[in-house]
């Protein structure tokens, strides 16, 4: 049966959302969408990732600044669209497939049958009763989708994606062997103080632990439940370091609805947590001031503190949405792979698929000085393509991808024959939505090759690729079709372009 919000909210009106948002506001409900829950409990950390607040002295200039303008239009419920509330009415947007899209939906939301005097919602909910911002999210994300079907699995970096238009990284903390990733991270240390630069910086992180299954339960060596599960999709809400410990702030997207929780050092009534809660709060208000989430010997909401160290020796995977700082510049390519130049990537030494791979879209990179470049590819979206008819993770509608970056000798043009030992970084095929390097290059000319698994995968795709030198120490150029990259501008940098003053004026005239 659906209900109206107020039918839900009984005696209390309803509101989108009380006091800002909070990570422990949001519960998962009956279907297995803990990704997007999770993608939710971490954009919970900053309001503005919803929208932004405007003040009455920008509402009160003579002109409406492009800023406000904006501001206006920006996060994934923008204000300009707050006063349908009071018809019913919500207004979402969310970046699919590169672009914005808006979603309309009514406030009726799905509740058990036969409870006519307590309503309770199906689906997601809010921690509190009349608030709402968490099942009507979810019922438009449902929405461009198909169905709350659709929902079932997926990963928490591509919901955070869809919510900020920002580029995702997967990262795998352990190695084949089960091992810490020395490879490809350094020291604990030294990953320790990226994922602290990626937070600071506004990224969002999420993290899982491979199992055999959908939510199965994890051991520890004596067989004992730690309180985690493999197959569900976690939040982390934050890093705090207090000295002579660097803790990982964990949430379970079922929350107080459901509170299973880490069972092992620093859990809830946990010795350490006990002894250290005053110093742990002591850091959490100096950084958040008056956002700080203060921590309790037990809190039972979902949310649970770990060593990092025993983090990383029990967690397989992160799942980031990327926000670059000030000093990183952002490009954009459309392009696509058709009968001319969908060559498939060679598995072996075969002649053939040598040769074919070199049919493949190319782009030609050239850099003045060392820098560190961040490349991403991603696909169409096969959640809108499959429309819940196909599961997770949308086999034949998403296709298993590639991404070669390979050094060019300085009079080379681009990449005319298929060299190995000129690869930067080590070859792969994974079947993802988007797949991402990181790179630091060398002053010099590169070739980056984004192909499929097999010739003859057909599709658009978007390059994406962020530097931190300055834009005339770095070239970039599709030698293929010569077509040209846009920049990538993020929800709160300065404006590319000035708003036209109707709009500004329709915009103010909306909020007055």
């Amino acid at each position: 049966a659906w209900y109206r919000m107020a039918e839900i909210s009984k005696e209390t009106p309803p509101v989108f959302m009380a006091d800002g948002a909070d990570t422990n506001d949001v519960l998962q409900g009956a279907i297995g969408d803990c990704w997007f829950i999770s993608a939710l409990s971490i954009m919970a950390i900053e309001d503005d990732r919803f929208y932004f607040d405007i003040s009455k002295e920008e509402l009160s200039a003579p002109s409406l600044s492009d800023k406000t303008t904006k501001k206006m239009i920006s996060g994934v419920y923008p204000k300009i669209f707050h006063f349908l509330a009071k018809f019913g009415m919500y207004v979402f947007r969310f970046f699919k497939d590169y672009q914005w899209i808006y979603v309309i939906t009514d406030d009726r939301l799905p509740c058990y049958a036969g409870n006519e005097e307590e309503p309770d919602l199906v689906f997601a909910k809010c921690d509190t009763r009349h608030e709402f911002w968490v099942p009507l999210l979810e019922k438009a994300y449902a929405k461009i989708h198909g169905t709350y079907e659709a929902l079932i699995s997926g990963q928490i970096d591509d919901g955070l994606v869809d919510m900020t238009g920002c580029v995702s990284e997967k990262i795998k903390i352990q190695d084949a062997k089960g091992n810490f990733n020395t490879k490809l991270f350094g020291t604990k240390e030294q990953l320790w103080t990226r994922l602290n630069a990626d937070f600071n910086n506004g990224s969002m992180l999420g993290c899982s632990i491979i199992g055999q299954g959908v939510e199965d339960k994890v051991y520890n060596d004596d067989g004992e439940f730690t309180g985690l599960y493999a197959g569900h999709a976690y939040s982390i809400s934050d890093f705090i370091d207090i000295g002579d410990f660097k803790l990982v702030k964990i949430r379970n997207p079922w929350g107080s609805s459901n509170p299973v929780e880490w069972m092992g050092p620093w859990s809830d009534n946990s010795m350490e947590i006990i002894k250290y809660v005053d110093k742990i709060n002591e850091v959490v208000r100096a950084k958040w001031k008056d956002e700080a989430e203060i921590a309790h010997v037990e809190n039972g909401d979902g949310s649970f503190f770990m060593n990092f160290y025993d983090f990383l020796r029990v967690w397989h995977s992160l799942s980031i949405s990327k926000k670059f700082s000030s000093e990183y510049t952002g490009l954009r390519f459309m392009s696509q792979w058709d009968k001319q130049t969908s060559g498939g990537t060679p598995y072996n030494s075969d002649e053939n698929l040598l040769r074919e791979y070199l049919k493949n879209p190319q782009f030609v990179l050239e850099v003045t000085k060392p820098t560190h470049v961040f490349l991403s590819l991603g696909q169409e979206d096969g959640r809108i393509k499959s429309k819940g008819e196909i599961p997770f993770p949308f086999t034949g509608l998403v296709h298993p991808l590639s991404l070669c970056v390979f050094r060019l000798d300085a009079k080379e043009d681009k990449l005319t024959m298929f060299d190995g030992r000129k690869l930067v970084d080590p070859p792969f095929i994974k079947q993802y939505r988007d797949v991402q390097v990181d790179l630091r290059l060398e002053k010099g000319k590169y070739a980056i090759v984004p192909s499929t698994k097999t010739k003859g995968m057909h599709g658009k795709f978007h390059l994406s690729v962020y530097f931190n030198c300055e834009k005339n120490e770095m070239s970039i150029k599709d030698v293929v079709t010569g077509s040209t990259a846009a920049i990538i501008v993020e929800e709160e940098e300065e404006i590319v372009e000035a708003f036209d003053e109707s709009f500004k004026n329709l915009v103010r005239s909306i909020l007055i």
